[in-house]
């Protein structure tokens, strides 16, 4: 179950990947695009920080906080032996995000 998990969360960290490009291409040159008039815009607002910028220069921080949550949460995923599906989707995107985040800030 634990290597599903994992597949699953590569897989959303390359969905997370695409939409950001996709994001950063058609997005960022208007900084708004209106999907549904009145009720929802998308904002192009980029954060480098953690909540509300804090900590904005202190990026290795959360490389290396990111790093070690992941790895502890895939040790977790390895020594139970959970077998509920909703666990593993909740699972695979909490890693897949993890992963998608550290990819932004390393780069």
């Amino acid at each position: 179950m634990a290597k599903r998990t994992l597949l699953l969360a590569a897989m959303f960290a390359i969905a997370d990947q695409i939409v950001k490009q996709l994001v950063i291409s058609f997005v960022k040159p208007v900084y708004t695009v209106t999907v549904i008039n009145g009720l929802f815009d998308l904002d192009y607002v980029q954060n480098r920080g953690a909540a509300f910028g804090i900590l904005e220069q202190h990026r290795w921080i959360f490389i290396s906080g990111t790093i070690i949550a992941i790895i502890l949460f895939v040790i977790f995923l390895f020594k139970t032996n959970i077998k509920s599906k909703l666990f593993m989707l909740s699972a695979s995107l909490i890693v897949g995000g993890g992963i998608g985040n550290l990819i932004d800030r390393i780069y």
